[in-house]
Parts: C-alpha cells; structure tokens; sequence
C-alpha cells in the first residue's frame, strides 16, 4: 500500500500529514488492511477489536489503519488513546 510505505519511508522526517478540524494531524505508525471496498475515500472507521489498528482510513488501494498520530499543537498518542479524547473522528472525512 501506497500510503503505509510512505508512512513508513518519511518517518521521523518529513513526516506524513493530514488535516482534520483544520489543523495537522501527522501519521506516525500505521497498517496495512484490507477492505474498505464501497466505502467513501478518506472516511474514517472504527475497527474490530482483534485488528492491529483501533482507527482506519480508507483510501483506494485498503484500509490504512492508524496507530499512533500527533495533533498540531498536542503531544503524539496512541490511536486508542487520541479516539477518547477525539469523539467526531470516527466518522469524518480526511482529505487527500
């Protein structure tokens, strides 16, 4: 997948971004997954609880399953431990 290697290839820097609520969000660890087929580019989706990933994003070639993210302005976290503390992520759309 695309995304992932990416991910993967611009760690620590530069880094791989997205927006959400208008600010930055920076992917720091993520997944490969399959699925997302029929579903909306960008949304994001809550996983089952045996995935690797607590959060996915689907994008065109899966589901990118995030593990660890850093909000603009916040310290990095756990996908799990930003999900409570960021209810309407579940259910947006990121950009691409």
């Amino acid at each position: 997948m695309t995304l992932w290697r990416q991910v993967r290839a611009y760690a620590p820097w530069p880094g791989s971004y997205t927006r959400w609520q208008g600010k930055l969000l920076k992917v720091l660890d993520a997944v490969p997954l399959p699925g997302g087929e029929g579903s909306q580019l960008g949304a994001v989706t809550l996983l089952e609880s045996v995935a690797p990933a607590p959060v996915g994003v689907v994008t065109r070639e899966g589901i990118l399953g995030l593990k660890r993210v850093q909000l603009e302005g916040k310290k990095d976290v756990d996908a799990r431990d930003f999900l409570f503390g960021h209810g309407g992520f579940v259910g947006s759309t990121l950009p691409s």
